[in-house]
């Protein structure tokens, strides 16, 4: 017997500049991509103290779209950043091929993972030189 796919997610939402926050979403492509505004790119996530099994769900055109810059992508063996984030993601729990809601624990990891803006600043010299600022929002 298969397991049955959730009829809402409750997701964290991201978006550029702001404090990261939680939301539940009818589980459907179309709310999805809603939230993303456009297409969609799923990326493995880890984030320290909490179980895996969730991912960053994003634009897949964000930098084509020129949508501002998000947060660093850290997906690498040394812990620095291998991308940025274009536009509003969100991050979510897996569940076989499915999507699923993320737990309070997974929740909350990824709350405190998210939860310094970052902030990008192209050199006026040198646009693919960025200086990245981070900051907490109260």
């Amino acid at each position: 017997m298969g397991m049955s796919k959730e009829a809402k997610l409750k997701i964290v939402v991201v978006e550029p500049l702001k404090k990261p926050y939680v939301k539940e979403i009818e589980n459907t492509l179309d709310s999805q991509r809603e939230v993303v505004g456009g297409n969609m790119e799923m990326l493995p996530f880890d984030v320290p103290d909490a179980p895996l099994g969730i991912c960053i769900i994003c634009n897949e055109n964000g930098k084509l779209e020129n949508l501002p810059y998000n947060r660093a992508y850290y997906y690498d063996e040394y812990g620095k950043p291998s991308d940025i984030l274009s536009g509003t993601f969100f991050v979510c729990s897996v569940n076989g091929e499915d999507f699923a809601s993320l737990s309070e624990e997974q929740e909350k990891a990824v709350l405190k993972r998210f939860e310094y803006v970052e902030q990008f600043i192209e050199d006026k010299d040198c646009p693919a030189l960025l200086t990245m600022r981070r900051f907490k929002l109260d």
